[in-house]
């Protein structure tokens, strides 16, 4: 079997298939340059690159095997066509849904502590900066509630917060351990949000979120508040 890995910088990630593949080829190019290689090939790896309908009709694999959760740059539709399957990895069993949540404590934490200020000030030994507020009894809103936002509800627990959540799906309601106190469906966002300290965004990114924070659910949100968005960047309309 011959994998394709479009990047050509990946080398942890080809030392770590290399190990697990042993009898298998491991071909790696530049995301430019896919076409090039798509005939000899049983499974792409896209690593963020666009596998779209022209790629796809290319080439014979019969897999796209993503390495993250995210499937947005392929597609799917003219995948299915061709019968070709798609699959990823879910961030609960690959550990990107713990590491994910770590990294929006520390955007959490930075912005509560004014921490760029606070490192200026130190450096120049004026500690007159402006202190910072705890997250302890704050609202945090957590938006998605997949693996990333059950992740970090756990986690936010810890810190006495007062947790609440947005998802799509609303009566599949939350798991016990998480500590969230009412989830909220997806034409309540706006509710949510007007109540949060913390607004932290962990949804997937589809045509039905695209630009789910925007002028009317800007609007919604107190002053003061922070927006975190460790998900991808087309749910936030930064023109708004």
């Amino acid at each position: 079997m011959k994998v394709l890995l479009c990047s050509d910088s990946a080398t942890l990630a080809v030392s770590l298939l290399a190990s697990q593949l042993s009898d298998h080829e491991i071909i790696t190019c530049p995301s430019d340059t896919i076409i090039k290689y798509l005939d000899s090939v049983d499974v792409v790896i896209p690593w963020m690159a666009n596998i779209d309908a022209s790629i796809i009709a290319s080439g014979h694999f019969g897999l796209v095997q993503e390495f993250g959760v995210g499937i947005e740059t392929i597609d799917i539709e003219a995948a299915t066509r061709a019968g070709v399957w798609v699959a990823h990895v879910p961030g609960r069993v690959s550990g990107n849904a713990d590491s994910v949540a770590e990294h929006a404590i520390m955007l959490m934490l930075m912005l509560s502590r004014h921490m760029t200020i606070t490192q200026q000030s130190s450096k120049s030994e004026d500690w007159s900066a402006k202190a910072g507020i705890a997250l302890l009894r704050k609202t945090a809103c957590i938006v998605g509630l997949g693996d990333i936002g059950t992740a970090l509800a756990v986690r936010l627990k810890a810190f006495g917060m007062r947790l609440v959540a947005v998802r799509q799906h609303p009566e599949r309601g939350a798991l016990p351990e998480t500590g969230i106190e009412k989830v909220y469906g997806s034409n309540a966002l706006c509710e949510a949000l007007s109540i949060a300290d913390y607004i932290i965004l962990c949804a997937e990114y589809t045509k039905n979120t695209h630009h789910l924070i925007n002028h009317n659910t800007l609007a919604a949100i107190k002053p003061g508040a922070f927006l975190i968005n460790v998900a991808r960047g087309g749910l936030v309309d930064t023109d708004a």
